[in-house]
């Protein structure tokens, strides 16, 4: 029978990694501005290692990397959340913080 559940990060034994460098790009009127700040994303990620959802729950400064984010990690590919040794699927959050050099 398939797990239809989606588990936390405290549910799991490990948690997804990024199968490559996740690296939104940064807004060109934020890198104008000298802008930095930050994204907080929920984000669904099933048995396979793909993102079926992706969130944005919370921004500093609001809508400025939001869209930057979404569109990095909703492209990315996973290797899936683990429990008793078999993929599952996995619900967590990600930071992602955006700083000039």
């Amino acid at each position: 029978m398939m797990d239809l559940r989606w588990y936390g990060a405290r549910e799991v034994d490990s948690h997804p990694k990024a199968l490559s460098q996740i690296e939104p790009i940064y807004p060109e009127a934020a890198r104008r501005r000298g802008q930095t700040g930050w994204v907080k994303l929920r984000l669904k990620i099933d048995e396979f290692g793909g993102v079926k959802e992706a969130e944005v729950v919370e921004a500093t400064p609001a809508g400025v990397f939001d869209l930057a984010t979404l569109q990095a990690f909703e492209q990315a590919r996973f290797e899936p959340a683990r429990k008793q040794g078999r993929p599952v699927r996995y619900e967590g959050y990600f930071r992602v913080v955006f700083e000039l050099d």
